[in-house]
């Protein structure tokens, strides 16, 4: 076992590490769970942790654990969803830059982090994580580390399993790998899957140019295998970055934002993982220059942040169809700096600045709106999960 482990009341003594929102903040263990995200501290990429309590709101950054050398701020080229992902009370993140072709998995606890294993992710540039039962699944996006695609190769998906009497080891499972061989030069953004576990969605960014972008379906087996070749393609897609899922009327819905025209698309995904087109809704006026990339859903509620804006769009789900409108072009602004990353949970939206590295929280509205309630201290730049230790 590695021993990295580094205690956060260690930093709690030493005052060094830690942060607080206010003077009197709670104890550790009235902590229900935690926020993680990446953290550019100048000299490479820690894992943060902010505590979460009972009404919702975060506290810290209470601990930084440091995972490389490398800067999370260095890939700016190519957006990336769901960078690192949660599965109980472990942790599953990309390692940064220098060293990018591992992932590794952590225990966390609300005293912070235990690295448990590091395993080689079968690809170029591992991105963004996925999970279905103890299977782990991992999109390799094949970027170089400016965020450029020419040259990485082919986007690639690989999987693991948690394994181990203790569950701390992560096993390659070699017949699980599926190279995206039509894709190269093209890069992914993200890897999902459907709420009932038959298919694994993968978003091909498509760097070349307009409209080169692509939703790739593989089915998956009783034992979370992909599929050998894909069930279904939707191509011709204007850069799909980001995309969250929906369960209406046992019927389930895809909802996909596309930095190319900030446009976000719905669709109902069939029997046999095929995609019916369901809507269309533009999120923003500015278009391309709205950069939309992150999405988080809410109940019947999605919310995607425009960096270049510093701000969060919104859009309302019709139940009875699956179809998505738009809500608000602006629905938040305030305390937004170049938003990224964005998480929705127990009524509150959390969502990532890049410039300043804070995390700012909204209240969601029984109508979908949002209400500003506060910015937390310094020590988030990309990715966030939460994880609950309840």
């Amino acid at each position: 076992m590695k021993l990295s482990f580094l205690p956060i009341f260690i930093s709690l003594l030493s005052g060094a590490l830690v942060r607080s929102t206010d003077e009197d903040s709670l104890s550790l263990t009235d902590a229900t769970s935690a926020i993680f995200s990446y953290f550019d501290s100048g000299s490479g990429t820690d894992l943060s942790m902010y505590l979460r309590f009972d009404d919702g709101l975060l506290e810290g950054p209470r601990g930084f654990f440091p995972i490389g050398g490398g800067s999370i701020l260095g890939f700016s080229g190519s957006p990336i969803s769901k960078l690192i992902l949660s599965e109980g009370t472990r942790l599953f993140v990309r390692d940064p830059f220098e060293n990018a072709n591992t992932v590794s998995m952590y225990d966390t606890n609300p005293y912070g982090a235990l690295l448990l294993d590091t395993a080689d992710s079968g690809g170029n540039f591992p991105c963004s994580l996925a999970s279905s039962g103890d299977v782990i699944y991992v999109l390799n996006c094949a970027f170089n580390d400016d965020g450029t695609a020419d040259g990485a190769g082919a986007p690639s998906v690989t999987a693991f399993r948690v394994e181990g009497r203790l569950k701390k080891n992560l096993r390659r499972l070699p017949n699980f790998s599926r190279a995206l061989t039509e894709y190269e030069n093209q890069g992914g953004s993200q890897i999902g899957i459907t709420p009932n576990g038959k298919f694994l969605i993968v978003a091909i960014l498509g760097k070349s140019s307009p409209e080169a972008g692509a939703l790739v379906v593989f089915s998956l087996n009783s034992f979370g295998q992909p599929s050998k070749e894909p069930v279904y393609v939707l191509d011709s897609l204007n850069q799909p970055v980001a995309f969250e899922f929906a369960v209406y009327n046992g019927k389930t819905f895809v909802y996909a934002v596309t930095q190319g025209d900030a446009t976000m698309l719905a669709y109902r995904v069939e029997e046999n993982g095929s995609l019916s087109f369901v809507s269309s809704a533009v999120g923003s006026p500015d278009g391309p220059g709205a950069g939309l990339c992150w999405v988080a859903r809410y109940g019947n509620y999605l919310y995607g942040t425009n960096a270049p804006l510093s701000s969060v769009s919104s859009w309302v789900i019709d139940p009875s169809d699956g179809s998505a409108s738009l809500l608000e072009v602006d629905a938040a602004t305030e305390g937004l700096k170049a938003p990224v990353d964005v998480l929705a949970s127990d009524s509150i939206l959390y969502v990532v600045n890049r410039v300043g590295g804070t995390i700012t929280q909204f209240e969601i509205a029984d109508d979908g709106s949002l209400n500003y309630l506060i910015e937390t201290g310094v020590g988030a730049t990309g990715g966030i999960a939460l994880v609950n230790f309840e």
